[in-house]
């Protein structure tokens, strides 16, 4: 019998939501949702699924749109480790329009519900 486990979230800061998309053996895993810091009273959301952390590969894609616009997050396969491995991982978004976002990524088995957020600047 074929089991998965997926580590749970957490990050200090905002908040965030865990979300179940699939199930064990999908093509892409569950999907893991992160929220930004708020800077200019917005924030940004970013997915990562169990794949993406399993893949041995740098990640670089769009966060979520908001006021318009989007940034850019990369995180590169020891970052990738790091969360799979409950490390934490803080990344700055791309600066758009003269401004960043933070998104601070880890792993616990102590926070079933997942987690997200960063620091505002």
């Amino acid at each position: 019998m074929k089991t998965c486990r997926l580590p749970s979230l957490c990050i200090a800061g905002v908040f965030a939501f865990f979300l179940a998309t699939s199930g064990c053996g999908g093509s892409s895993g569950r999907d893991l949702n992160f929220t930004s810091s708020v800077v200019n009273t917005h924030n940004h959301s970013f997915a990562l699924t169990e794949t993406d952390l399993a893949a041995g590969t740098d990640i670089a894609r769009d966060t979520s749109v908001a006021d318009g616009h989007s940034h850019s997050v990369t995180l590169t396969t020891a970052e990738l480790a790091t969360i799979s491995q409950g490390g934490l991982v803080s990344k700055d978004t791309s600066n758009v329009l003269a401004h960043i976002h933070n998104f601070q990524f880890i792993t616990t088995a102590s926070s079933p519900n997942g987690g997200g957020g960063g620091y505002g600047y």
